[in-house]
């Protein structure tokens, strides 16, 4: 899927604009550059198709694809256009300017409509846009979910419990640590006693048959 037409407008009025094929989408990307607000970002579907824009200080930076190619991708290209064109010619346009000015900023269009169409950027931003379905629905379960009485009381019930259940999982550990500690010392103890017998009987052992060596020898 292909972009197939870009504008920058401004006051309602088209500065540069670039297409692919020729359409009566170009008559009405004209006609709602005329309408857009001065601050927004938004679509709007015509029969499979969107139309993308975002505007800032009555400057309009628009776009026109098939929906297949969704929203990043769309709305990437338009923010690398504003920062491009923003940079080449500033935020405060001049009210009387040749039409022919912005003209060179349509080989720039027509080259980053080309990049973005590329099958490789495209695949990077489809998966963006199923990351954000997938956040969009799990924010509108939720809203769903706390719009409900009885629904917030079993989330709150299940919070508590886990929370119970972690403190009971923390108290058995430290009582588990507790024991092994002083079986741990028993242990230490028994081998020391061990230890101690051992030794005192060996040398008991030592000293009996010193003096019956003594004995036999006298």
């Amino acid at each position: 899927m292909t972009l197939l037409y870009a504008s920058v407008g401004y006051k309602g009025s088209v500065l540069v604009e670039h297409y692919v094929d020729h359409g009566n989408f170009v008559d009405t990307a004209r006609t709602l550059l005329t309408k857009i607000p001065a601050y927004a970002k938004k679509s709007y579907s015509v029969g499979g198709h969107n139309f993308h824009y975002i505007s800032e200080n009555e400057l309009v930076f628009l776009c026109f694809c098939h929906e297949k190619l969704g929203f990043s991708t769309p709305f990437d290209f338009l923010m690398d256009i504003q920062s491009r064109f923003i940079a080449s010619y500033g935020h405060n346009l001049p009210f009387n300017a040749p039409p022919a000015t912005y003209d060179p900023f349509g080989r720039v269009l027509e080259e980053r409509m080309r990049y973005f169409s590329n099958p490789q950027s495209n695949k990077i931003n489809m998966i963006k846009d199923q990351v954000s379905v997938v956040k969009d629905e799990l924010t509108t379960t939720l809203e769903k979910t706390m719009n409900r009485g009885g629904k917030i009381e079993i989330i709150v019930d299940k919070t508590e419990r886990l929370q119970a259940e972690s403190f009971q999982f923390k108290s058995g550990a430290t009582q588990l640590k507790r024991k092994l500690w002083w079986q741990n010392k028993k242990m230490m103890i028994i081998i020391f006693v061990i230890v101690f017998y051992s030794r005192n009987h060996r040398s008991s052992t030592n000293k009996t048959n010193k003096q019956q060596y003594n004995i036999i020898k006298c």
